[in-house]
């Protein structure tokens, strides 16, 4: 349960701070979906995103669609899904555009953490970190880090 809370507060966290670094317009449908996605509603969230024509958005509006949907799976426990669509939303990203590349990965990480891939997720947190170029950016990345210590069961120092 406490693991569970750790990851939604991080989620919530690095969507809040990133979904206006990108730049997207305000789409009332994904801004409801991250509402739902930010009060723990995953299921009610897919909802609003599944019903989303992602044939008429354009690119940057896919982007964050992507991104918030593959929270909402990774929340909802079902992480496979969502690496599948944070592969869809990494054949999209500008591989030279920071924010984007530290989205990726800081999303892969907290997939990776959901879904008890350890290993995994501390490498990813290595890179997001690496390309960190604030601090906002890497206080998020310590709170992945909490959220991956509370996941193993790593006892406070």
């Amino acid at each position: 349960m406490l693991t569970g809370l750790v990851i939604a507060a991080c989620a919530a966290l690095f969507i809040s701070r990133n979904w206006r670094v990108h730049g997207a317009r305000r789409y009332l449908p994904l801004v409801h979906a991250q509402e739902l996605v930010n009060a723990e509603r995953v299921d009610e969230a897919l909802e609003v995103l599944d019903g989303i024509d992602t044939r008429k958005l354009d690119r940057p509006l896919l982007t964050h669609w992507l991104g918030l949907r593959g929270y909402a799976l990774a929340l909802g426990g079902r992480g496979e899904e969502a690496l599948d669509c944070l592969d869809d939303l990494a054949a999209i990203a500008d591989p030279d555009d920071r924010l984007s590349q530290l989205f990726l990965n800081g999303s892969r990480a907290i997939v990776a953490i959901a879904d008890e891939r350890f290993d995994e997720a501390e490498a990813l947190l290595d890179s997001t970190e690496r390309a960190c170029d604030d601090s906002a950016n890497r206080s998020e990345v310590w709170w992945w880090r909490a959220a991956l210590a509370a996941g193993r069961g790593d006892e406070a120092r």
